[in-house]
């Protein structure tokens, strides 16, 4: 990350410098984020710890957004899951694929409006000043509505009715049900950052190719050990893939 960081700014200085351009550059203080002391045309300045959710719009709500609506998904994959016959100790597994996927399903219902509350709750969007009347009339009218409106409840509703279904169906009692707070800001996720360097995420993923394939020359010699999908799972699939068909726009790309 810090390479990364140093060649981006490194690359950035040289245009500036060519374009004759001085310019100060603030950022936070992640820990990736070492400055280079070449520099000719861009001075850097941290924030303050704990300053970043105040002045930064992605924290003003649109991460949090994200990450309910992926929440929600989640639960719902579980849930389908669990209606389907799986137990309730496997309905939430989810491979890489399929967690990529309810990813991005997540992130294109983070909407114009999210971002536009998001980005007016951080005080960086000026007030707009309509000049003339018919614009007057539609952009009051859209500010009026948009106040009204909180994303951040919204998704977090979201959460709350997927934990419901759960509930209901008797996979979640109300005594290890975590609070919308806890879900949706894990200890492990804030942390993760900040105690993981780049050497020990490569060394993880390379630990993790060799178990890989280890696994597979030991299945190999072996023989197969998982017994062939029963009837009722053959269905089921059949089921996933129509439904999967019937939402493609274009089926046949």
């Amino acid at each position: 990350m810090t390479v990364l960081y140093q060649e981006w700014l490194h690359e950035w200085d040289l245009e500036l410098k060519q374009e004759k351009r001085n310019i100060l550059l603030l950022q936070d203080n992640f820990s990736g984020h070492v400055v280079l002391d070449d520099l000719q045309c861009i001075r850097v300045k941290n924030f303050k710890p704990n300053l970043t959710s105040l002045i930064q719009p992605n924290d003003q709500g649109i991460i949090h957004c994200f990450k309910a609506h992926y929440r929600a998904k989640f639960i719902e994959h579980a849930i389908d899951r669990y209606d389907t016959g799986v137990t309730a100790s496997a309905i939430y597994e989810i491979n890489q694929l399929e967690a990529m996927q309810l990813a991005d399903e997540a992130w294109k219902e983070v909407d114009a409006t999210t971002i536009r509350q998001c980005w007016k709750k951080s005080g960086i969007l000026p007030d707009i000043v309509p000049t003339v009347l018919q614009p007057l009339v539609s952009i009051s009218s859209l500010l009026a509505t948009s106040d009204l409106l909180n994303p951040v409840v919204d998704t977090e509703m979201e959460v709350t009715v997927a934990l419901d279904g759960l509930q209901r169906r008797g996979v979640l009692q109300v005594s290890n049900r975590m609070s919308l707070k806890d879900l949706l800001n894990a200890v492990a996720e804030l942390s993760m950052m900040d105690e993981t360097s780049d050497e020990e995420i490569y060394r993880a993923v390379m630990e993790a190719q060799h178990g890989n394939s280890m696994t597979n020359d030991d299945s190999i010699e072996d023989g197969p050990v998982n017994p062939p999908p029963t009837r009722r799972e053959a269905l089921e699939a059949a089921l996933v893939i129509m439904k999967y068909v019937e939402d493609m726009d274009d089926p046949l790309a």
